[in-house]
């Protein structure tokens, strides 16, 4: 073996400087946002479900079939439009490249 082949075996240090993806912070980081995620999500559909319960209390069963898929497609968009207003929030323009996860 000579120098060259042995010198370019050697792991550079500097190229990364983040932690391990199976540290206890990104474990840590990851654990919260499972935990959030899924928050967001079982209460999301909450506006939708005391408006279909106000419908049916004041309108009746009828009027509670003939808006329920309505109710429902606003929900989705209303979701969908919270989730496009967080990311521009947190993360704001996304540009391309290749970046350290944590």
């Amino acid at each position: 073996e000579d120098a060259s082949s042995s010198a370019s075996m050697v792991p550079v240090d500097e190229v990364w400087m983040g932690g391990s993806s199976t540290s206890m912070l990104s474990c840590v980081c990851t654990g919260l946002g499972l935990l959030c995620q899924s928050i967001i999500c079982e209460f999301a559909f909450l506006p939708a479900y005391y408006a279909l319960f106000a419908v049916y209390q004041y309108h009746g069963l009828n009027m509670l079939c003939l808006v329920f898929a309505p109710i429902l497609f606003l929900d989705a968009v209303l979701t969908l439009a919270v989730a496009v207003a967080l990311k521009w929030i947190i993360l704001g323009k996304c540009r391309e490249g290749s970046w350290p996860v944590f």
